[in-house]
């Protein structure tokens, strides 16, 4: 297996991405670089294309899918509208807030169950994520579901793609993460034993 060549995309990251080729099944597929998945024009997570995440403060979410969760935690609505177009549109911000507060198991519809696996795989406590989800079923709004998301975000340590991606699978937002190094290897699970499978966490 190995890179068949370079090509732009109408939708997704606004960047070429690479299509690699298995020559033994004659079998090409679109690999999307680390943090992005399918279609999405945002990263899941702070990642350089080759992997590589800042930790603690150094983390910034802005050009995230969680951005727009952020900024309404700092009471900072999105425009409604704006002269000739705008990726910071108030509905975009609306729609990015279903898919972060998924990933972070806040959303008040999820199944306990599965908000149980979101938490052993972010390595949050299962009590904070229960507890952001009361409160938006309580107090149900722009601002709680931002602050919602952001708690769960500052519990978040380490590491964080590789699990972000498992998580929109256990979700059903997308397919069996895999990661390419070089190799297609797949995305393992994690356990809350807080140690990780070999290859579980990027290099570096």
């Amino acid at each position: 297996m190995g890179v068949h060549h370079w090509r732009d995309r109408k939708t997704g990251p606004r960047f070429p991405l690479m299509v690699a080729r298995c020559a033994v099944h004659e079998v090409a597929f679109t690999v999307y670089p680390p943090a992005h998945f399918p279609y999405g024009r945002r990263a899941l997570a702070p990642c350089t294309t080759a992997g590589h995440e800042p930790f603690g403060s150094d983390r910034d979410w802005h050009e995230t899918v969680f951005a727009g969760a952020n900024d309404a935690a700092r009471l900072q609505p999105w425009p409604r509208e704006a002269k000739g177009g705008s990726d910071w549109w108030w509905s975009t911000q609306g729609r990015l807030f279903d898919l972060a507060l998924t990933l972070t198991g806040t959303h008040p519809d999820l199944a306990d169950e599965l908000r149980h696996r979101i938490a052993e795989t972010l390595r949050v406590p299962a009590l904070v994520l229960r507890e952001q989800a009361a409160r938006i079923r309580a107090q149900p709004g722009y601002a709680s579901r931002g602050r919602a998301v952001a708690a769960v975000l500052d519990h978040l340590v380490g590491p964080v793609v590789r699990r972000l991606l498992v998580v929109g699978h256990l979700a059903g937002l997308w397919g069996r993460p895999l990661w390419w190094d070089g190799v297609l290897r797949p995305v393992a699970a994690f356990s809350s034993s807080g140690t990780d499978p070999p290859a579980a966490e990027p290099a570096g």
